[in-house]
């Protein structure tokens, strides 16, 4: 089995730090890189391995405090070319989105180390996990690659959890808790709309109007009449309808009333000829009217305005009125 000292931070890691927190930027993670060569003559002064063979994705990171923060990552060897060593381990950075990578710390093994076969070698993937110090970085993330591997412990920890939270019966403490508040809220804030009363001008109101009891105003598919309902809309229901084109019994009407009450209807029906009728018959019309005094108009009421003409005449004719007593 491995064994790797510590990883030491290289002077590049440490310039990466202070620019990082000179610039209020993130120090971010980016890979780990693996290698064959021998140690370096000075790791501080290491700006790259002596021989890289590998980069790995960091597929998780942790913040594990004491100025210290872990990284891990998957290797496999599908597309090794040929076998090596693992003897330099290294952890890659930058300070911000746009700055310049660096080899951040370095470690290697020695003789102590793996053999990694080539490709037409299967092998299980191995995990390399890096603590590194990262002093008084005030922001610190990793490069969380989507294609990366997950090892079979990885895999056997998340059933473990998934398993416990299954069996959990608080899991969902505090999301059923905040969905009912939310539910409640939502039935108050409705419960008040429905028990106000709103003011409506201007636009358009659709469709039927529910009344209390079931009663409704409604318009017909024309929109030419408006009717007034009863709860009942069987034939024999009570109702009142005005209609804006006349009753359509009588395509004459400037205006029609209908009202209906156990199936019987009657209609007040205003006629462009002045005529008014009620259920059929002239209520009044135009030449019921006498407008001038001739011997057409005997059988007619005389307008008022005939009443004053004639009055006025006849005033005017009359000179002298006499009185005589008989005896």
């Amino acid at each position: 089995m491995a064994k790797y000292p510590a990883v030491i931070t290289t002077m590049a890691g440490t310039n990466t730090i202070a620019e990082a927190n000179a610039s209020k930027q993130a120090l971010i993670f980016t890979k780990i890189v693996i290698g064959a060569g021998d140690m370096p003559a000075s790791i501080p002064q290491a700006i790259a391995l002596t021989d890289k063979r590998l980069e790995l994705d960091i597929t998780k990171s942790v913040k594990t405090g004491d100025g210290q923060f872990m990284v891990q990552g998957l290797l496999s060897n599908k597309t090794l070319a040929a076998g090596f060593y693992a003897r330099e381990i290294g952890l890659m950075a930058k300070a911000g989105e746009n700055g310049r990578e660096v080899l951040f710390s370095y470690t290697n093994g020695g003789n102590y180390v793996d053999y990694i076969p080539d490709k037409n070698t299967p092998m299980d993937s191995y995990t390399f996990t890096i603590t590194t110090v990262i002093g008084n970085a005030e922001k610190v993330q990793a490069v969380i690659s989507d294609n990366g591997l997950a090892s079979i412990h990885d895999l056997k920890a998340l059933e473990s959890e998934i398993s416990k939270h299954k069996t959990d019966e608080h899991a969902h403490d505090n999301r059923f808790k905040a969905l009912e508040k939310t539910t409640q809220s939502l039935t108050s804030t409705l419960n008040d709309t429905r028990n106000k009363k709103y003011d409506k001008s201007g636009g358009e109101l659709s469709g039927d109007i529910i009344l209390t009891g079931d009663s409704k105003i409604k318009t017909d598919d024309s929109g030419l009449a408006l009717t007034i309902l009863g709860a009942s809309e069987e034939s024999n229901g009570a109702y009142i309808q005005l209609n804006g084109n006349g009753y359509p019994d009588n395509s004459n009407g400037e205006f029609c009333i209908v009202s209906s009450a156990n199936g019987v209807k009657r209609e007040f029906v205003g006629n462009i000829d002045g005529t008014l009728k009620w259920g059929g018959d002239d209520i009044i019309r135009q030449s019921m009217l006498a407008t001038s005094d001739n011997a057409s108009a005997l059988s007619q009421a005389p307008t008022l305005q005939l009443v004053k003409s004639l009055l006025e005449s006849n005033l005017k004719d009359i000179a002298v009125i006499e009185m005589r007593e008989y005896k």
